[in-house]
C-alpha cells in the first residue's frame, strides 16, 4: 500500500504539472522598482519553491524551539 504522505505528493505534483503546462503565457512581474516579463509557469514553480523554502525554515525552527525546551525541563528536572 502507498503511504498517504506520498500520495497526498503524487497528487500536489500532478496538479502543478498540469498548472504549469497550462500556463504558458508570458506575463509582467513586478516587484518594487524591478519590472520583468516572466512565463507564468516560471513563477508558479519560484512560488511553489519559495512556499517549500518557508515551511522548511518554519518547521525546523518550531523543531529546534520543542528541542531547546525540553532540555531545558530535562534539565530543571535534574536539578531538583
Amino acid at each position: 500500500m502507498i503511504p498517504i504522505r506520498l500520495t497526498l505528493l503524487l497528487i500536489f505534483f500532478i496538479i502543478l504539472m498540469l498548472l504549469v503546462l497550462g500556463n504558458p503565457v508570458s506575463v509582467q512581474l513586478n516587484f518594487l522598482f524591478y519590472t520583468e516579463r516572466f512565463e507564468l509557469y516560471k513563477i508558479i514553480i519560484g512560488s511553489m519553491l519559495l512556499g517549500v523554502l518557508g515551511t522548511l525554515i518554519y518547521t525546523s525552527q518550531v523543531r529546534n524551539l520543542r528541542r531547546s525546551r525540553d532540555r531545558q525541563m530535562d534539565y530543571d528536572d535534574r536539578r531538583h
